[in-house]
C-alpha cells in the first residue's frame, strides 16, 4: 500500500512539473472586426492587440475608420486550459458597418475583407435601443452574412460608471442581465447565428473579454467567404420585370 501511494504522489509531482514547464503552443489567429461606428471597435482591437494606441480611437460622433487596415501583432497569452500561447495575431479594422448614409463603397468594403483567411469576425455593438430596428439596407447586409462560413462572436460594449465599489457590487449583476438581453435583441433583429456573446460592463472588462476572444478564436481553423457586392445583394433583391402580355 505504502509502496502504491509513493508511486501515486511521484506520478502527480511529475504531472505538476510537466505542466508547469510545458511547451509554448504557437498559434495564428486573424479576426477581423465589425460594427457600428462609433460603437467601440478601435477599442476593443487595442485591447486585443494589448496595446493602447494600436488602432486610433475615435472622441466624436463622426467615423473616424475609413479604409479596411490588417495590422500583425506578436503577442502572449495564457489560455483558460492554463497553457502559454504565443500568437502570431493579424487583426482586421473595419469602417462602420452597415453604414447608415448609405455608402455602398464602405460596406462593399467590410464585405470584401471577408474573402481573406478569417478565424473569427468579432461584431462589436452598444446596447442602445435604437439599434434594435433593422432598416431595409441594414437586413439585406445581415441577410448576406449569414452566409458567412467565419464564426461571428458578439461583444456588447455597455460600459458603465458606478459611484464606488459598493454601487458597483450592487447593481453590477442588474447591469450584466440587461446587457445580455440587449445583445440577444440585437442579434434576433439582425438574424445573425453568434457563436460567442461577451459582455463589456465596465472598464477592465474590455480587456478581459477581448482576451478571451482571442482565446476562443483559436479553437476555430482560417476560413474565407464569398460574400456578395452590394449591388448583388440588391439587384437580386429587386423583382423581376414581367414579360407584356401577347
Amino acid at each position: 500500500m505504502q509502496c502504491a501511494c509513493t508511486a501515486l504522489c511521484f506520478l502527480s509531482l511529475g504531472s505538476l512539473v510537466a505542466s508547469q514547464y510545458a511547451p509554448i503552443q504557437y498559434r495564428d489567429s486573424t479576426i477581423m472586426v465589425m460594427g457600428y461606428s462609433g460603437h467601440g471597435k478601435s477599442t476593443v482591437l487595442n485591447a486585443m492587440a494589448d496595446k493602447k494606441k494600436a488602432f486610433h480611437v475615435c472622441t466624436g460622433k463622426d467615423a473616424c475608420t475609413k479604409d479596411v487596415t490588417s495590422k500583425v501583432f506578436s503577442r502572449d497569452l495564457i489560455g483558460n486550459d492554463g497553457k502559454e500561447y504565443q500568437i502570431n495575431l493579424t487583426l482586421v479594422d473595419t469602417p462602420g458597418f452597415p453604414d447608415l448614409s448609405g455608402n455602398a463603397d464602405i460596406n462593399d468594403a467590410v464585405i470584401e475583407a471577408t474573402s481573406q483567411s478569417l478565424n473569427a469576425v468579432v461584431w462589436v455593438v452598444k446596447p442602445e435601443s435604437s439599434s434594435s430596428g433593422v432598416t431595409q439596407q441594414e437586413r439585406m447586409l445581415f441577410d448576406e452574412f449569414k452566409r458567412l462560413n467565419v464564426p461571428i462572436f458578439q461583444l456588447v460594449n455597455g460600459r458603465n460608471h458606478y459611484a464606488d465599489a459598493a454601487e458597483r457590487k450592487k447593481r453590477l449583476r442588474a447591469d450584466k442581465a440587461n446587457i445580455l438581453v440587449h445583445g440577444d435583441t440585437m442579434a434576433k433583429a439582425a438574424g445573425l447565428s453568434i457563436k460567442g456573446r461577451f459582455l463589456s460592463a465596465t472598464k477592465p472588462d474590455v480587456k478581459d473579454e477581448a482576451q478571451a476572444i482571442v482565446y476562443r478564436s483559436l479553437s476555430y481553423p482560417s476560413s474565407t467567404s464569398s460574400l456578395r457586392s452590394v449591388e448583388d445583394i440588391e439587384g437580386n433583391s429587386k423583382p423581376a420585370k414581367q414579360k407584356d402580355e401577347l
